[in-house]
């Protein structure tokens, strides 16, 4: 027909007419086995290729190669695809499930320093002053605050914004000190459990300094009355 159409093969290996109905393909094919040559050429493809000879080859990509191996190549690239997509959607489920897990713990400990700790935030009456708590997933446990001076909109009075931030290894906090109920006690966060006794913890917790400071110091945690004792630093 002077026109060009185009046949691919899907994944399963069957040949898709892009510019025929399959009932189309189907009503020529009658025709021509009951004598009619005016047919479109795509259906004379599919009826040469329905009826091949076994020693017969096809043009493919400008290489010749029988129809089978042709199919089978095509049948292992998809495979190839599918396994690639697969491992790749994986990999996307367990990354988005693991951002899950982790800004559930990190809000976890940024509401415990919020509502139950004793550590010093800013509270100015006439500048708007932030208290930001940043908490980081990272192997070494860490703790520190830091303060600026800000200034009221009219220039007349200052004060003070904070920040905590709080570095530890997010899903080994959450087994190890979260779920025993360690993770504030006295109103000072537990960073991590250094050594456990039959009636004691030795802990690494955050301990509060002079003005907004806050640094990493070891403590002593009673087992049956959950109190706090700092340990002399080395």
């Amino acid at each position: 027909m002077r026109k060009k159409h185009t046949i691919t093969v899907n994944d399963k290996g069957q040949l898709i007419f892009l510019d025929h109905t399959k009932e189309e393909l189907e009503t020529e094919i009658a025709l021509m086995q009951l004598g009619t040559n005016k047919i479109s050429k795509c259906a004379k493809v599919l009826y040469q290729i329905r009826h091949l000879p076994k020693d017969v080859k096809i043009n493919f990509a400008k290489e010749e190669k029988d129809l089978k191996t042709f199919i089978i190549e095509k049948q292992t690239l998809h495979a190839k695809r599918d396994l690639k997509n697969q491992k790749n959607t994986c990999i996307s489920i367990k990354g988005q499930l693991r951002s899950k897990i982790f800004s559930r713990i990190k809000k976890t400990i940024k509401d415990l320093l919020l509502k139950q700790s004793t550590y010093r935030f800013a509270n100015n009456r006439w500048v708007d002053s932030e208290n930001l708590i940043t908490v980081i997933n990272a192997k070494t446990p860490d703790i520190n605050q830091k303060s600026w001076r800000i200034w009221s909109r009219n220039g007349k009075w200052s004060g003070n914004s904070t920040e905590i931030t709080v570095s530890v290894p997010l899903v080994h906090w959450y087994n190890h000190i979260y779920k025993k109920g360690l993770a504030l006690v006295d109103g000072t966060f537990i960073l991590d459990i250094l050594e456990e006794a039959p009636d004691h913890y030795i802990v690494l917790a955050g301990k509060k300094g002079r003005g907004f400071s806050i640094e990493p110091c070891k403590a002593k945690i009673n087992k049956n009355n959950k109190s706090l004792k700092w340990l002399k630093q080395v």
